[in-house]
């Protein structure tokens, strides 16, 4: 048996043989799928909890390291009081005792599976009312991955990048919209990040590999790349996201 709100479904179940009744959405239910469909976050509340979060509207805010998308990330929560993940992978090193040289194959394949645990947890949680914010994800994992494979000097090997790429290109996030932080400013030394890679060449290097693994991913149509100071990134944000709402 269905129920639908629209005479059009309604028709259509007809000529397939189904059982459907027609709600009288003015005198019922002021609500349907095609309503909820149009405008998400405006109707959050009509969508029973087990759908939101195929209605959540995920951001990912991305780049290379140093470049204040931890800080945004966490405004933005903050600012749109929406759930916002942090990178796994810096508290994976604090907990670990690691430095991102020592990483190898195995602490990779953990990253990749801790940030898309944290990711999913977020956008399924009850304090998601329809906008989320991402620090991180696979594509951002593997790119460090693939660059540091090639450092004689640090522990990952290519053999090793081989299995991590492959998990990472196996995760698949619905994310839309990306925010790609291009490499700009000074990079900061705050004793958890490895210098060795922090000139603006191995940057912007880092930054090619990430938008090759956006591309393949085929989310970089959905990509805006930001060169602006801090405010003009997050103002940037903040504008989408007041659009979005406001559909």
């Amino acid at each position: 048996m269905w129920y639908v709100g629209d005479h059009e479904y309604f028709l259509d179940l007809a000529e397939r043989g189904e059982k459907a009744i027609l709600v009288d959405r003015v005198a019922d239910n002021p609500i349907c799928a095609t309503m909820i469909r149009q405008n998400p976050i405006k109707h959050w509340d009509k969508i029973t909890f087990p759908f939101r979060r195929l209605f959540s509207h995920n951001i990912l805010i991305c780049g290379t390291a140093s470049e204040g998308k931890s800080v945004m990330t966490t405004d933005l929560g903050k600012y749109f009081n929406a759930p916002h993940s942090e990178e796994f992978a810096r508290e994976y090193m604090r907990e670990s005792c690691v430095s991102e040289w020592e990483l190898d194959g195995a602490d990779y394949l953990a990253l990749l599976d801790g940030q898309y645990r944290t990711n999913k947890r977020l956008i399924n949680s009850p304090g998601n009312h329809g906008v989320f914010f991402a620090d991180s994800d696979s594509m951002v994992t593997r790119m460090y991955a693939e660059y540091y494979a090639k450092d004689p000097t640090c522990a990952l090997t290519e053999e090793e990048f081989k299995q991590v790429a492959n998990m990472a290109d196996a995760i698949k996030c619905r994310w839309d919209k990306i925010f790609l932080v291009a490499p700009h400013g000074v990079f900061v030394d705050d004793h958890e990040r490895y210098m060795a890679h922090s000139g603006m060449e191995e940057r912007q290097e880092l930054f090619n590999i990430l938008c090759e693994n956006i591309k393949r991913s085929g989310n970089w149509d959905k990509v805006v790349v930001l060169r602006g100071s801090y405010y003009e990134n997050f103002m940037t944000i903040v504008e989408y996201v007041r659009e979005v709402m406001a559909r």
